[in-house]
């Protein structure tokens, strides 16, 4: 009843807005791997958090064929790639919600060769900030989305291979 309850949910959603001038395309999910803020068992049961998620996306593209599909995760999220590549061929984009306070490394190069998909960095920012006197540390947080940007930007099509990063927010 849950699975209806949330395709249900899906279809409601593409219907009302798939028209709506301000769409860029649609997001499945958020961390659903991190069960500690999801209360989800998607990270326990990889396979049928896939299926699922491919079966969402399917509908989607049954529903609105002018705007691409993405699925957002979080950190668990390469040791998901197995069944994403085996059972979310229907998902366009890979987003993932990452904080690191230089760069992404590994993260362009482990995409294209585990769900070759263009990446899109669905949150990001600094890792752990910890306050100064009492104070954000505004400078360096600054710095820390720069170098994010900048890496984003070096990894994009033409540009430092794989070149999938597509952008970020």
């Amino acid at each position: 009843s849950q699975r209806a309850y949330m395709l249900k949910s899906v279809e409601d959603m593409v219907r009302t807005h798939r028209d709506e001038p301000y769409l860029l395309l649609w997001i499945l999910g958020n961390e659903n791997d991190l069960a500690q803020y999801t209360h989800t068992k998607a990270f326990q049961q990889k396979e049928a958090f896939a299926r699922f998620v491919n079966e969402a996306a399917l509908l989607i593209k049954k529903l609105d064929k002018r705007h691409p599909v993405a699925l957002c995760l979080g950190g668990n999220s390469y040791a998901m790639f197995s069944e994403l590549s085996q059972f979310v061929p229907d998902v366009d984009i890979f987003g993932i919600n990452l904080y690191r306070d230089n760069g992404f490394s590994e993260l362009w190069a482990k995409v294209a060769d585990n769900y070759d998909r263009p990446v899109m960095l669905t949150e990001f920012g600094a890792g752990q900030t910890q306050l100064l006197d009492g104070k954000l540390p505004e400078v360096w947080q600054a710095q820390v989305h720069r170098l994010a940007w900048e890496d984003i930007v070096r990894h994009r099509a033409g540009r430092q291979r794989p070149g999938n990063a597509i952008g970020g927010f």
